[in-house]
């Protein structure tokens, strides 16, 4: 699938047909549609900068069927036992292939004073010479016939019985097309991709698995689940990435293994990124590296982050850019960093004058500037305070031993982070610290790293609301179903934006498809077999048309059930069958 060309208009002030030519404002490199970058920008983060937007898609599936396939005989006299037993044994052993690929072969077979060799399921435009290309000369059959193809190769009324088998069984397709990426091409195999106008549709879709073609008896309709997610990122950061060689290396191995697919935003000034890909994890590996080439190198000095407020940049930033050819610096100020995307030189250039402005300034991101006294003592250690901070309450602590307090409450208390220091009637202070006064003493790391203590135990203390992924390091939330799910139901399940897993909203563990909450529970916990255990010890059967448990404990056998209920069904035949 090709990638949409962002049209970048030319600047309206240009003054020559050169500066106002399209190819100068957009260009591929390296793989990347981009615009063109004429010199360093510096961007303010916004909860749309980086790659904190993004969801996943489940509306496509992908339909394979075989492609023709032929057989072919190899022939040789009634003396040619001995030769070919040992062409069929390589064949069979994948020494001798065709067009590279190993076929299926059959035992010699002496038919008519001559010994045959079958071999199939090769494609069916391989000619007679690259068929017997891997056999010498000396082994090779005196003659050979092809039979004829498995079915007629007719893509365009093909792939459209298969929309209209979608249609019919599944929902309406929104977009139908043959499979051209590499990510997903099969060399054995047709394969086109469909989507849908919901996720449901698509589910029923894959339901068709296994069906049978009509226009290829013989085979069957494979239908596979295309994974896909999303990332928002904005033009002038995916631009800049365009031009760090480093960062493309990673990008073009992505675009072996999955589909990558630009849209742009023009009205939000944003790029739209979708990953595609039939292997979940392959998927979730090429998010990562993308999220990781476009979140860009933080700027730090002796291993800490440098930080230039805006209040004192007085433009001094985008200055100490501005000459540098495609390089974006993102100020993010919940982190206090400064991030830079783009070509390596520069970005080493741009390091040193930024770290320049910083000692200027003097504003490393792990400074800060309270005017607290010096000699009280700590309320939570009680000795002297060392880094001493003063809340607003008017207490003193450590530095460290305030991190620890907010450490400690975050994972808890529910109440906040409340301050532990005395009041005039003994009791405790128990003021509780916003967020704007804890960004004031608590380095912005180790705030974040709090802020993530909280709200994991936060989670962790309300589970009939919200839940972690089950899955491993994925620590992405979903929200629990709020109902049980009624008999021969199951619980809606919640696509993870992070690892692409979809988990049952009530049982809390990859969805379970075909079976309902209540039987998946059962599975789990070993009912379904304790039960099947007592069926065969009492000799209880299962109604073949309402499922329900009929156990014989007397009668004579030739009593029938209800017609109305249970239709004609003796119990001598239903319990013994051997007698019907």
């Amino acid at each position: 699938m090709a990638n949409p060309v962002l049209e970048a208009e030319p600047d309206a002030n240009a003054q020559n047909s050169e500066e106002s030519d399209p190819d100068d404002w957009s260009r591929e490199i390296n793989g990347m549609t981009v615009e063109f970058l004429d010199g360093g920008v510096v961007d303010e983060e916004s909860p749309n900068f980086g790659c904190t937007n993004s969801g996943v898609f489940r509306e496509k599936v992908v339909c394979w069927y075989n492609k023709p396939i032929r057989t072919a005989w190899l022939h040789w006299g009634g003396k040619g036992e001995e030769t070919a037993k040992a062409v069929s044994g390589c064949f069979g052993t994948g020494i001798y292939k065709v067009m590279g690929k190993e076929v299926k072969c059959d035992s010699p077979a002496l038919i008519d004073n001559a010994w045959l060799v079958r071999i199939f399921g090769f494609p069916s435009c391989a000619s007679k010479q690259q068929i017997l290309q891997d056999i010498p000369r000396v082994l090779r059959p005196k003659r050979m016939s092809l039979d004829e193809l498995s079915y007629t190769s007719n893509l365009p009324s093909n792939n459209g019985d298969i929309e209209l088998l979608l249609e019919y069984r599944a929902g309406d397709v929104m977009f139908f097309e043959p499979v051209t990426h590499p990510a997903f091409a099969d060399d054995d195999r047709y394969g086109v991709i469909a989507d849908f106008n919901t996720a449901e549709d698509a589910m029923r879709a894959l339901q068709l698995n296994g069906s049978t073609l009509e226009f290829y008896p013989e085979g069957t309709l494979t239908v596979e689940p295309v994974y896909a997610a999303w990332i928002k990122v904005p033009s002038r950061a995916w631009n800049a990435a365009a031009w760090d060689a480093d960062s493309q290396g990673d990008y073009r191995e992505l675009l072996r293994q999955v589909s990558i697919t630009e849209y742009p935003l023009a009205s939000e000034g944003c790029r739209l990124v979708v990953i595609e890909g039939l292997a979940r994890e392959k998927v979730v590996a090429a998010k990562k590296t993308l999220e990781a080439i476009l979140h860009g190198e933080v700027v730090e000095e002796n291993d800490t982050a440098i930080w230039i407020p805006f209040s004192e940049d007085n433009g001094r930033l985008s200055q100490s850019v501005r000459e540098l050819q495609g390089i974006v610096v993102i100020r993010d100020a919940r982190m206090c960093q400064l991030r830079l995307v783009g070509d390596l030189s520069q970005r080493m250039e741009a390091k040193t004058r930024l770290i320049k402005i910083a000692n200027e300034s003097k504003r490393l991101s792990s400074h800060n500037c309270d005017q607290t006294p010096q000699g009280a003592d700590c309320v939570i250690c009680l000795t002297e305070a060392e880094d001493p901070v003063q809340t607003s309450c008017g207490h003193i602590y450590c530095r460290g031993c305030l991190q620890d307090l907010c450490t400690h409450s975050a994972r808890n208390e529910e109440k906040g982070i409340q301050c532990r220091g005395p009041r005039d009637n003994d009791a405790t202070c128990n003021f509780a610290f916003p967020l704007v006064e804890l960004s004031r003493h608590l380095p912005a790391p180790k705030l974040e790293a709090i802020l993530e203590t909280a709200f994991d135990a936060y989670v962790s203390r309300h589970p009939l609301q919200m839940r972690f992924c089950p899955t491993p390091d994925c620590g992405h939330v979903y929200q629990v179903s709020a109902d049980r799910p009624k008999d021969g139901q199951s619980a809606p399940t919640h696509p993870c934006a992070r690892c692409l897993v979809s988990v049952c909203t009530w049982c809390h563990i990859p969805a379970h498809t075909g079976a309902t909450c209540d039987e998946q529970q059962d599975m789990m916990t070993g009912g379904y077999r304790a039960l099947a255990r007592a069926k065969m010890e009492l000799d209880i059967r299962d109604c073949p048309r309402c499922r329900t448990l009929i156990e014989k404990n007397g009668g004579c056998n030739p009593y029938p059930v209800r017609k109305r209920e249970h239709g004609s069904i003796g119990l001598d035949q239903f319990f013994y069958p051997e007698l019907a």
